[in-house]
């Protein structure tokens, strides 16, 4: 009689970077599915385990579990003892042979697990079995797994005391060497495997939008019984910059690391509009990505939903002078604020004991500046007066916008396509007389897609039915940067969604219809983008004209989209510099990210 071979998924939806991941959807499945879906394909494997908690929050997953028949553990002692919930599944099921999942893998190859267990399997005398680095030395893609005989799991177990050892399986064998098998084996997966080199597990925001990219085109070509192809992810990784780098930058946390706690004020409103909270959205992205960071939000406005932020923890406020904002203060070491008035944030944190925590202003009032540690301008211009002091940083590689689609022109279609962005609220209220005057104006083959924001009105189109048909509205996209590469040109009130359409190169058209610009910020951009900034919507509806006949050149400026892009990453290292010094995990990322 063979060996009894059991998988166990570690899973918890308590995740410091990415609350809830493993029920976030994969091309219409939970991520946990799919992971099951590729575990299902190892013939060797008897039985699969969900290794949760009993705790409220893991709820969901439970839920999740007993409503697609899967065996599910639910621990109740110590959530962080990973370790202590494994061996309580294992104790249950009685295995020789232990398969440990980690449940943020969905891309765990079945043939290399079955390659793996061929090779310790009917051997006692082998205890674990490890891959062999590729010829050249690199390692292999996999990650995610471990495979384990049931005499050296209870070796482990046994050996496993402090705490950070009770958290992470293997690591007392793995990256501590407080316990080695009595014997192991090494297995030679195909070349390719070790080929590229680059992180396929889901440990953040840009994991997961790296993830479902992946799944989504997998499913969009394949039958819905087939798994994604990891040769063809590979494959893909090499032949597609774009894609690798949506996530190669993510900060691997080590086995002591403590995650950087941030609580991030800012707000979303009707009255203040969207653009405080998408750039906050690109804060809290690269404080997770760079920085390892736990990140929570606190939000002053109006709720709305948003795919974006549901990725994210946090939390809609009424007031900054609640117990929910007092609590955020006492417990996290950072504290930011991007808000149109920080008074609330000031007398907030000014009533609260915080002595070691430190401060950092996004576009804060001058008058405020000499009270925060850091105040990072996210913006090209800055008055002189503000310039001489010495804890400001501001310029075109300060601003905190999200990534996005790279544009380049369209291949010649039947009808051109424009975008218009109108800002979250639309506060100037161009619904009401800009959609006609486009109609009007633009010629018939130029469809024309409308944005609307979520604290926005419809727009009107008044006119013959034939032009009205020449408009689409969409509402509140999920995420309005990786639209700019499928249109021809941009119409846009200014705000942050034009320095993203900046980044991405879209040729763009900009006014100013509420004044959101001072006026000599606004005529040192007239005078960099002479013919992107218009006085008003007529000059910028006649400016898009020229642009559409081809009569005009609006091409983004490579030096200027270059330091857009690097935003996000200067604002991690600058935060790093100033946590440094207080925490050494901070200081290991702060290298990892350099100069």
């Amino acid at each position: 009689m063979g060996d009894k071979i059991i998988a166990i998924v570690g899973a918890r939806l308590n995740s410091s970077r990415l609350p809830g991941k493993h029920l976030l959807p994969l091309a219409g499945k939970p991520l946990i599915e799919r992971l099951w879906q590729r575990l299902a394909r190892v013939d060797a494997i008897s039985t699969i385990i969900l290794a949760t908690t009993s705790d409220d929050y893991n709820a969901p997953l439970r839920e999740w579990a007993v409503s697609s028949g899967k065996i599910c553990l639910d621990f109740d002692g110590d959530v962080d003892d990973l370790v202590g919930r494994v061996d309580a599944a294992v104790k249950i099921h009685d295995p020789d042979i232990i398969v440990y999942i980690c449940g943020d893998s969905p891309l765990i190859e079945p043939a290399t697990l079955d390659r793996m267990i061929a090779a310790i399997k009917d051997k006692p005398e082998i205890e674990s079995v490890l891959l062999k680095s590729g010829t050249d030395g690199h390692k292999n893609i996999h990650e995610g797994f471990d495979i384990f005989r049931r005499s050296f799991w209870d070796r482990m177990c046994g050996a496993s005391v402090e705490p950070f050892e009770r958290e992470h399986v293997g690591a007392i064998y793995h990256h501590l060497g407080k316990v080695t098998p009595f014997g192991s084996v090494h297995v030679t997966e195909p070349a390719i495997y070790s080929s590229i080199d680059h992180r396929i597990s889901v440990d953040t925001p840009s994991d997961y939008r790296f993830m479902d990219k992946l799944y989504q085109a997998w499913y969009a070509e394949n039958a819905a019984d087939t798994i994604v192809d990891l040769t063809h992810v590979i494959e893909r990784l090499k032949a597609e910059p774009s894609l690798k780098n949506m996530n190669k930058h993510v900060y691997q946390k080590s086995l002591k690391d403590t995650s950087l706690k941030v609580a991030i004020f800012t707000e979303a409103s009707p009255e203040n509009g969207m653009g405080h909270l998408m750039r906050t959205l690109s804060v809290t992205a690269a404080l997770q990505d760079y920085l390892g960071a736990q990140v929570t939000l606190l939000i002053k406005g109006i709720k709305i939903q948003m795919p974006e932020l549901a990725l994210v923890s946090h939390v809609w406020v009424d007031t900054l002078g609640g117990a929910q904002a007092k609590l955020a203060l006492e417990e996290n070491a950072l504290h930011i604020v991007d808000m149109k008035d920080a008074t609330g944030f000031i007398e907030s944190r000014n009533k609260v004991a915080c002595p070691e925590s430190r401060v950092v202003a996004v576009d804060i009032d001058a008058s405020y500046i000499p009270f925060v540690d850091l105040a990072w301008l996210a913006s090209f211009y800055v008055d002189e007066a503000t310039k001489k002091m010495s804890n400001i940083r501001y310029g075109w590689d300060c601003f905190l916008l999200r990534d996005t689609a790279v544009w380049s022109p369209r291949a010649k279609a039947s009808s051109r396509k424009i975008l218009v962005l109108s800002g979250g609220s639309d506060a100037a209220g161009m619904g009401k007389t800009l959609p006609a005057n486009l109609l009007e104006e633009l010629p018939e083959d130029v469809h024309i897609d409308w944005v609307q924001g979520p604290y926005a009105e419809p727009p009107v189109a008044g006119g013959e039915e034939a032009n009205i048909k020449r408009l689409s509205v969409i509402k509140a996209p999920a995420r309005l940067p990786d639209l700019f590469a499928d249109y021809d040109a941009v119409l846009c009130a200014y705000g942050v969604s034009f320095f993203e359409c900046l980044r991405s190169g879209v040729p763009t058209i900009v006014f100013d219809p509420v004044g959101a610009a001072g006026s000599a910020e606004w005529a040192a951009l007239e005078q960099q983008f002479p013919k992107t900034v218009k006085a008003n919507s007529a000059a910028a509806i006649e400016q898009l004209k020229e642009l559409l006949s081809q009569k005009e050149d609006i091409s983004a400026v490579p030096e200027i989209v270059s330091l857009l892009q690097q935003g996000p990453e200067h604002f991690a290292r600058e935060i790093a510099k100033l946590i440094a010094p207080s925490s050494p995990v901070i200081a290991e990322a702060a290298y990892a990210i350099g100069e």
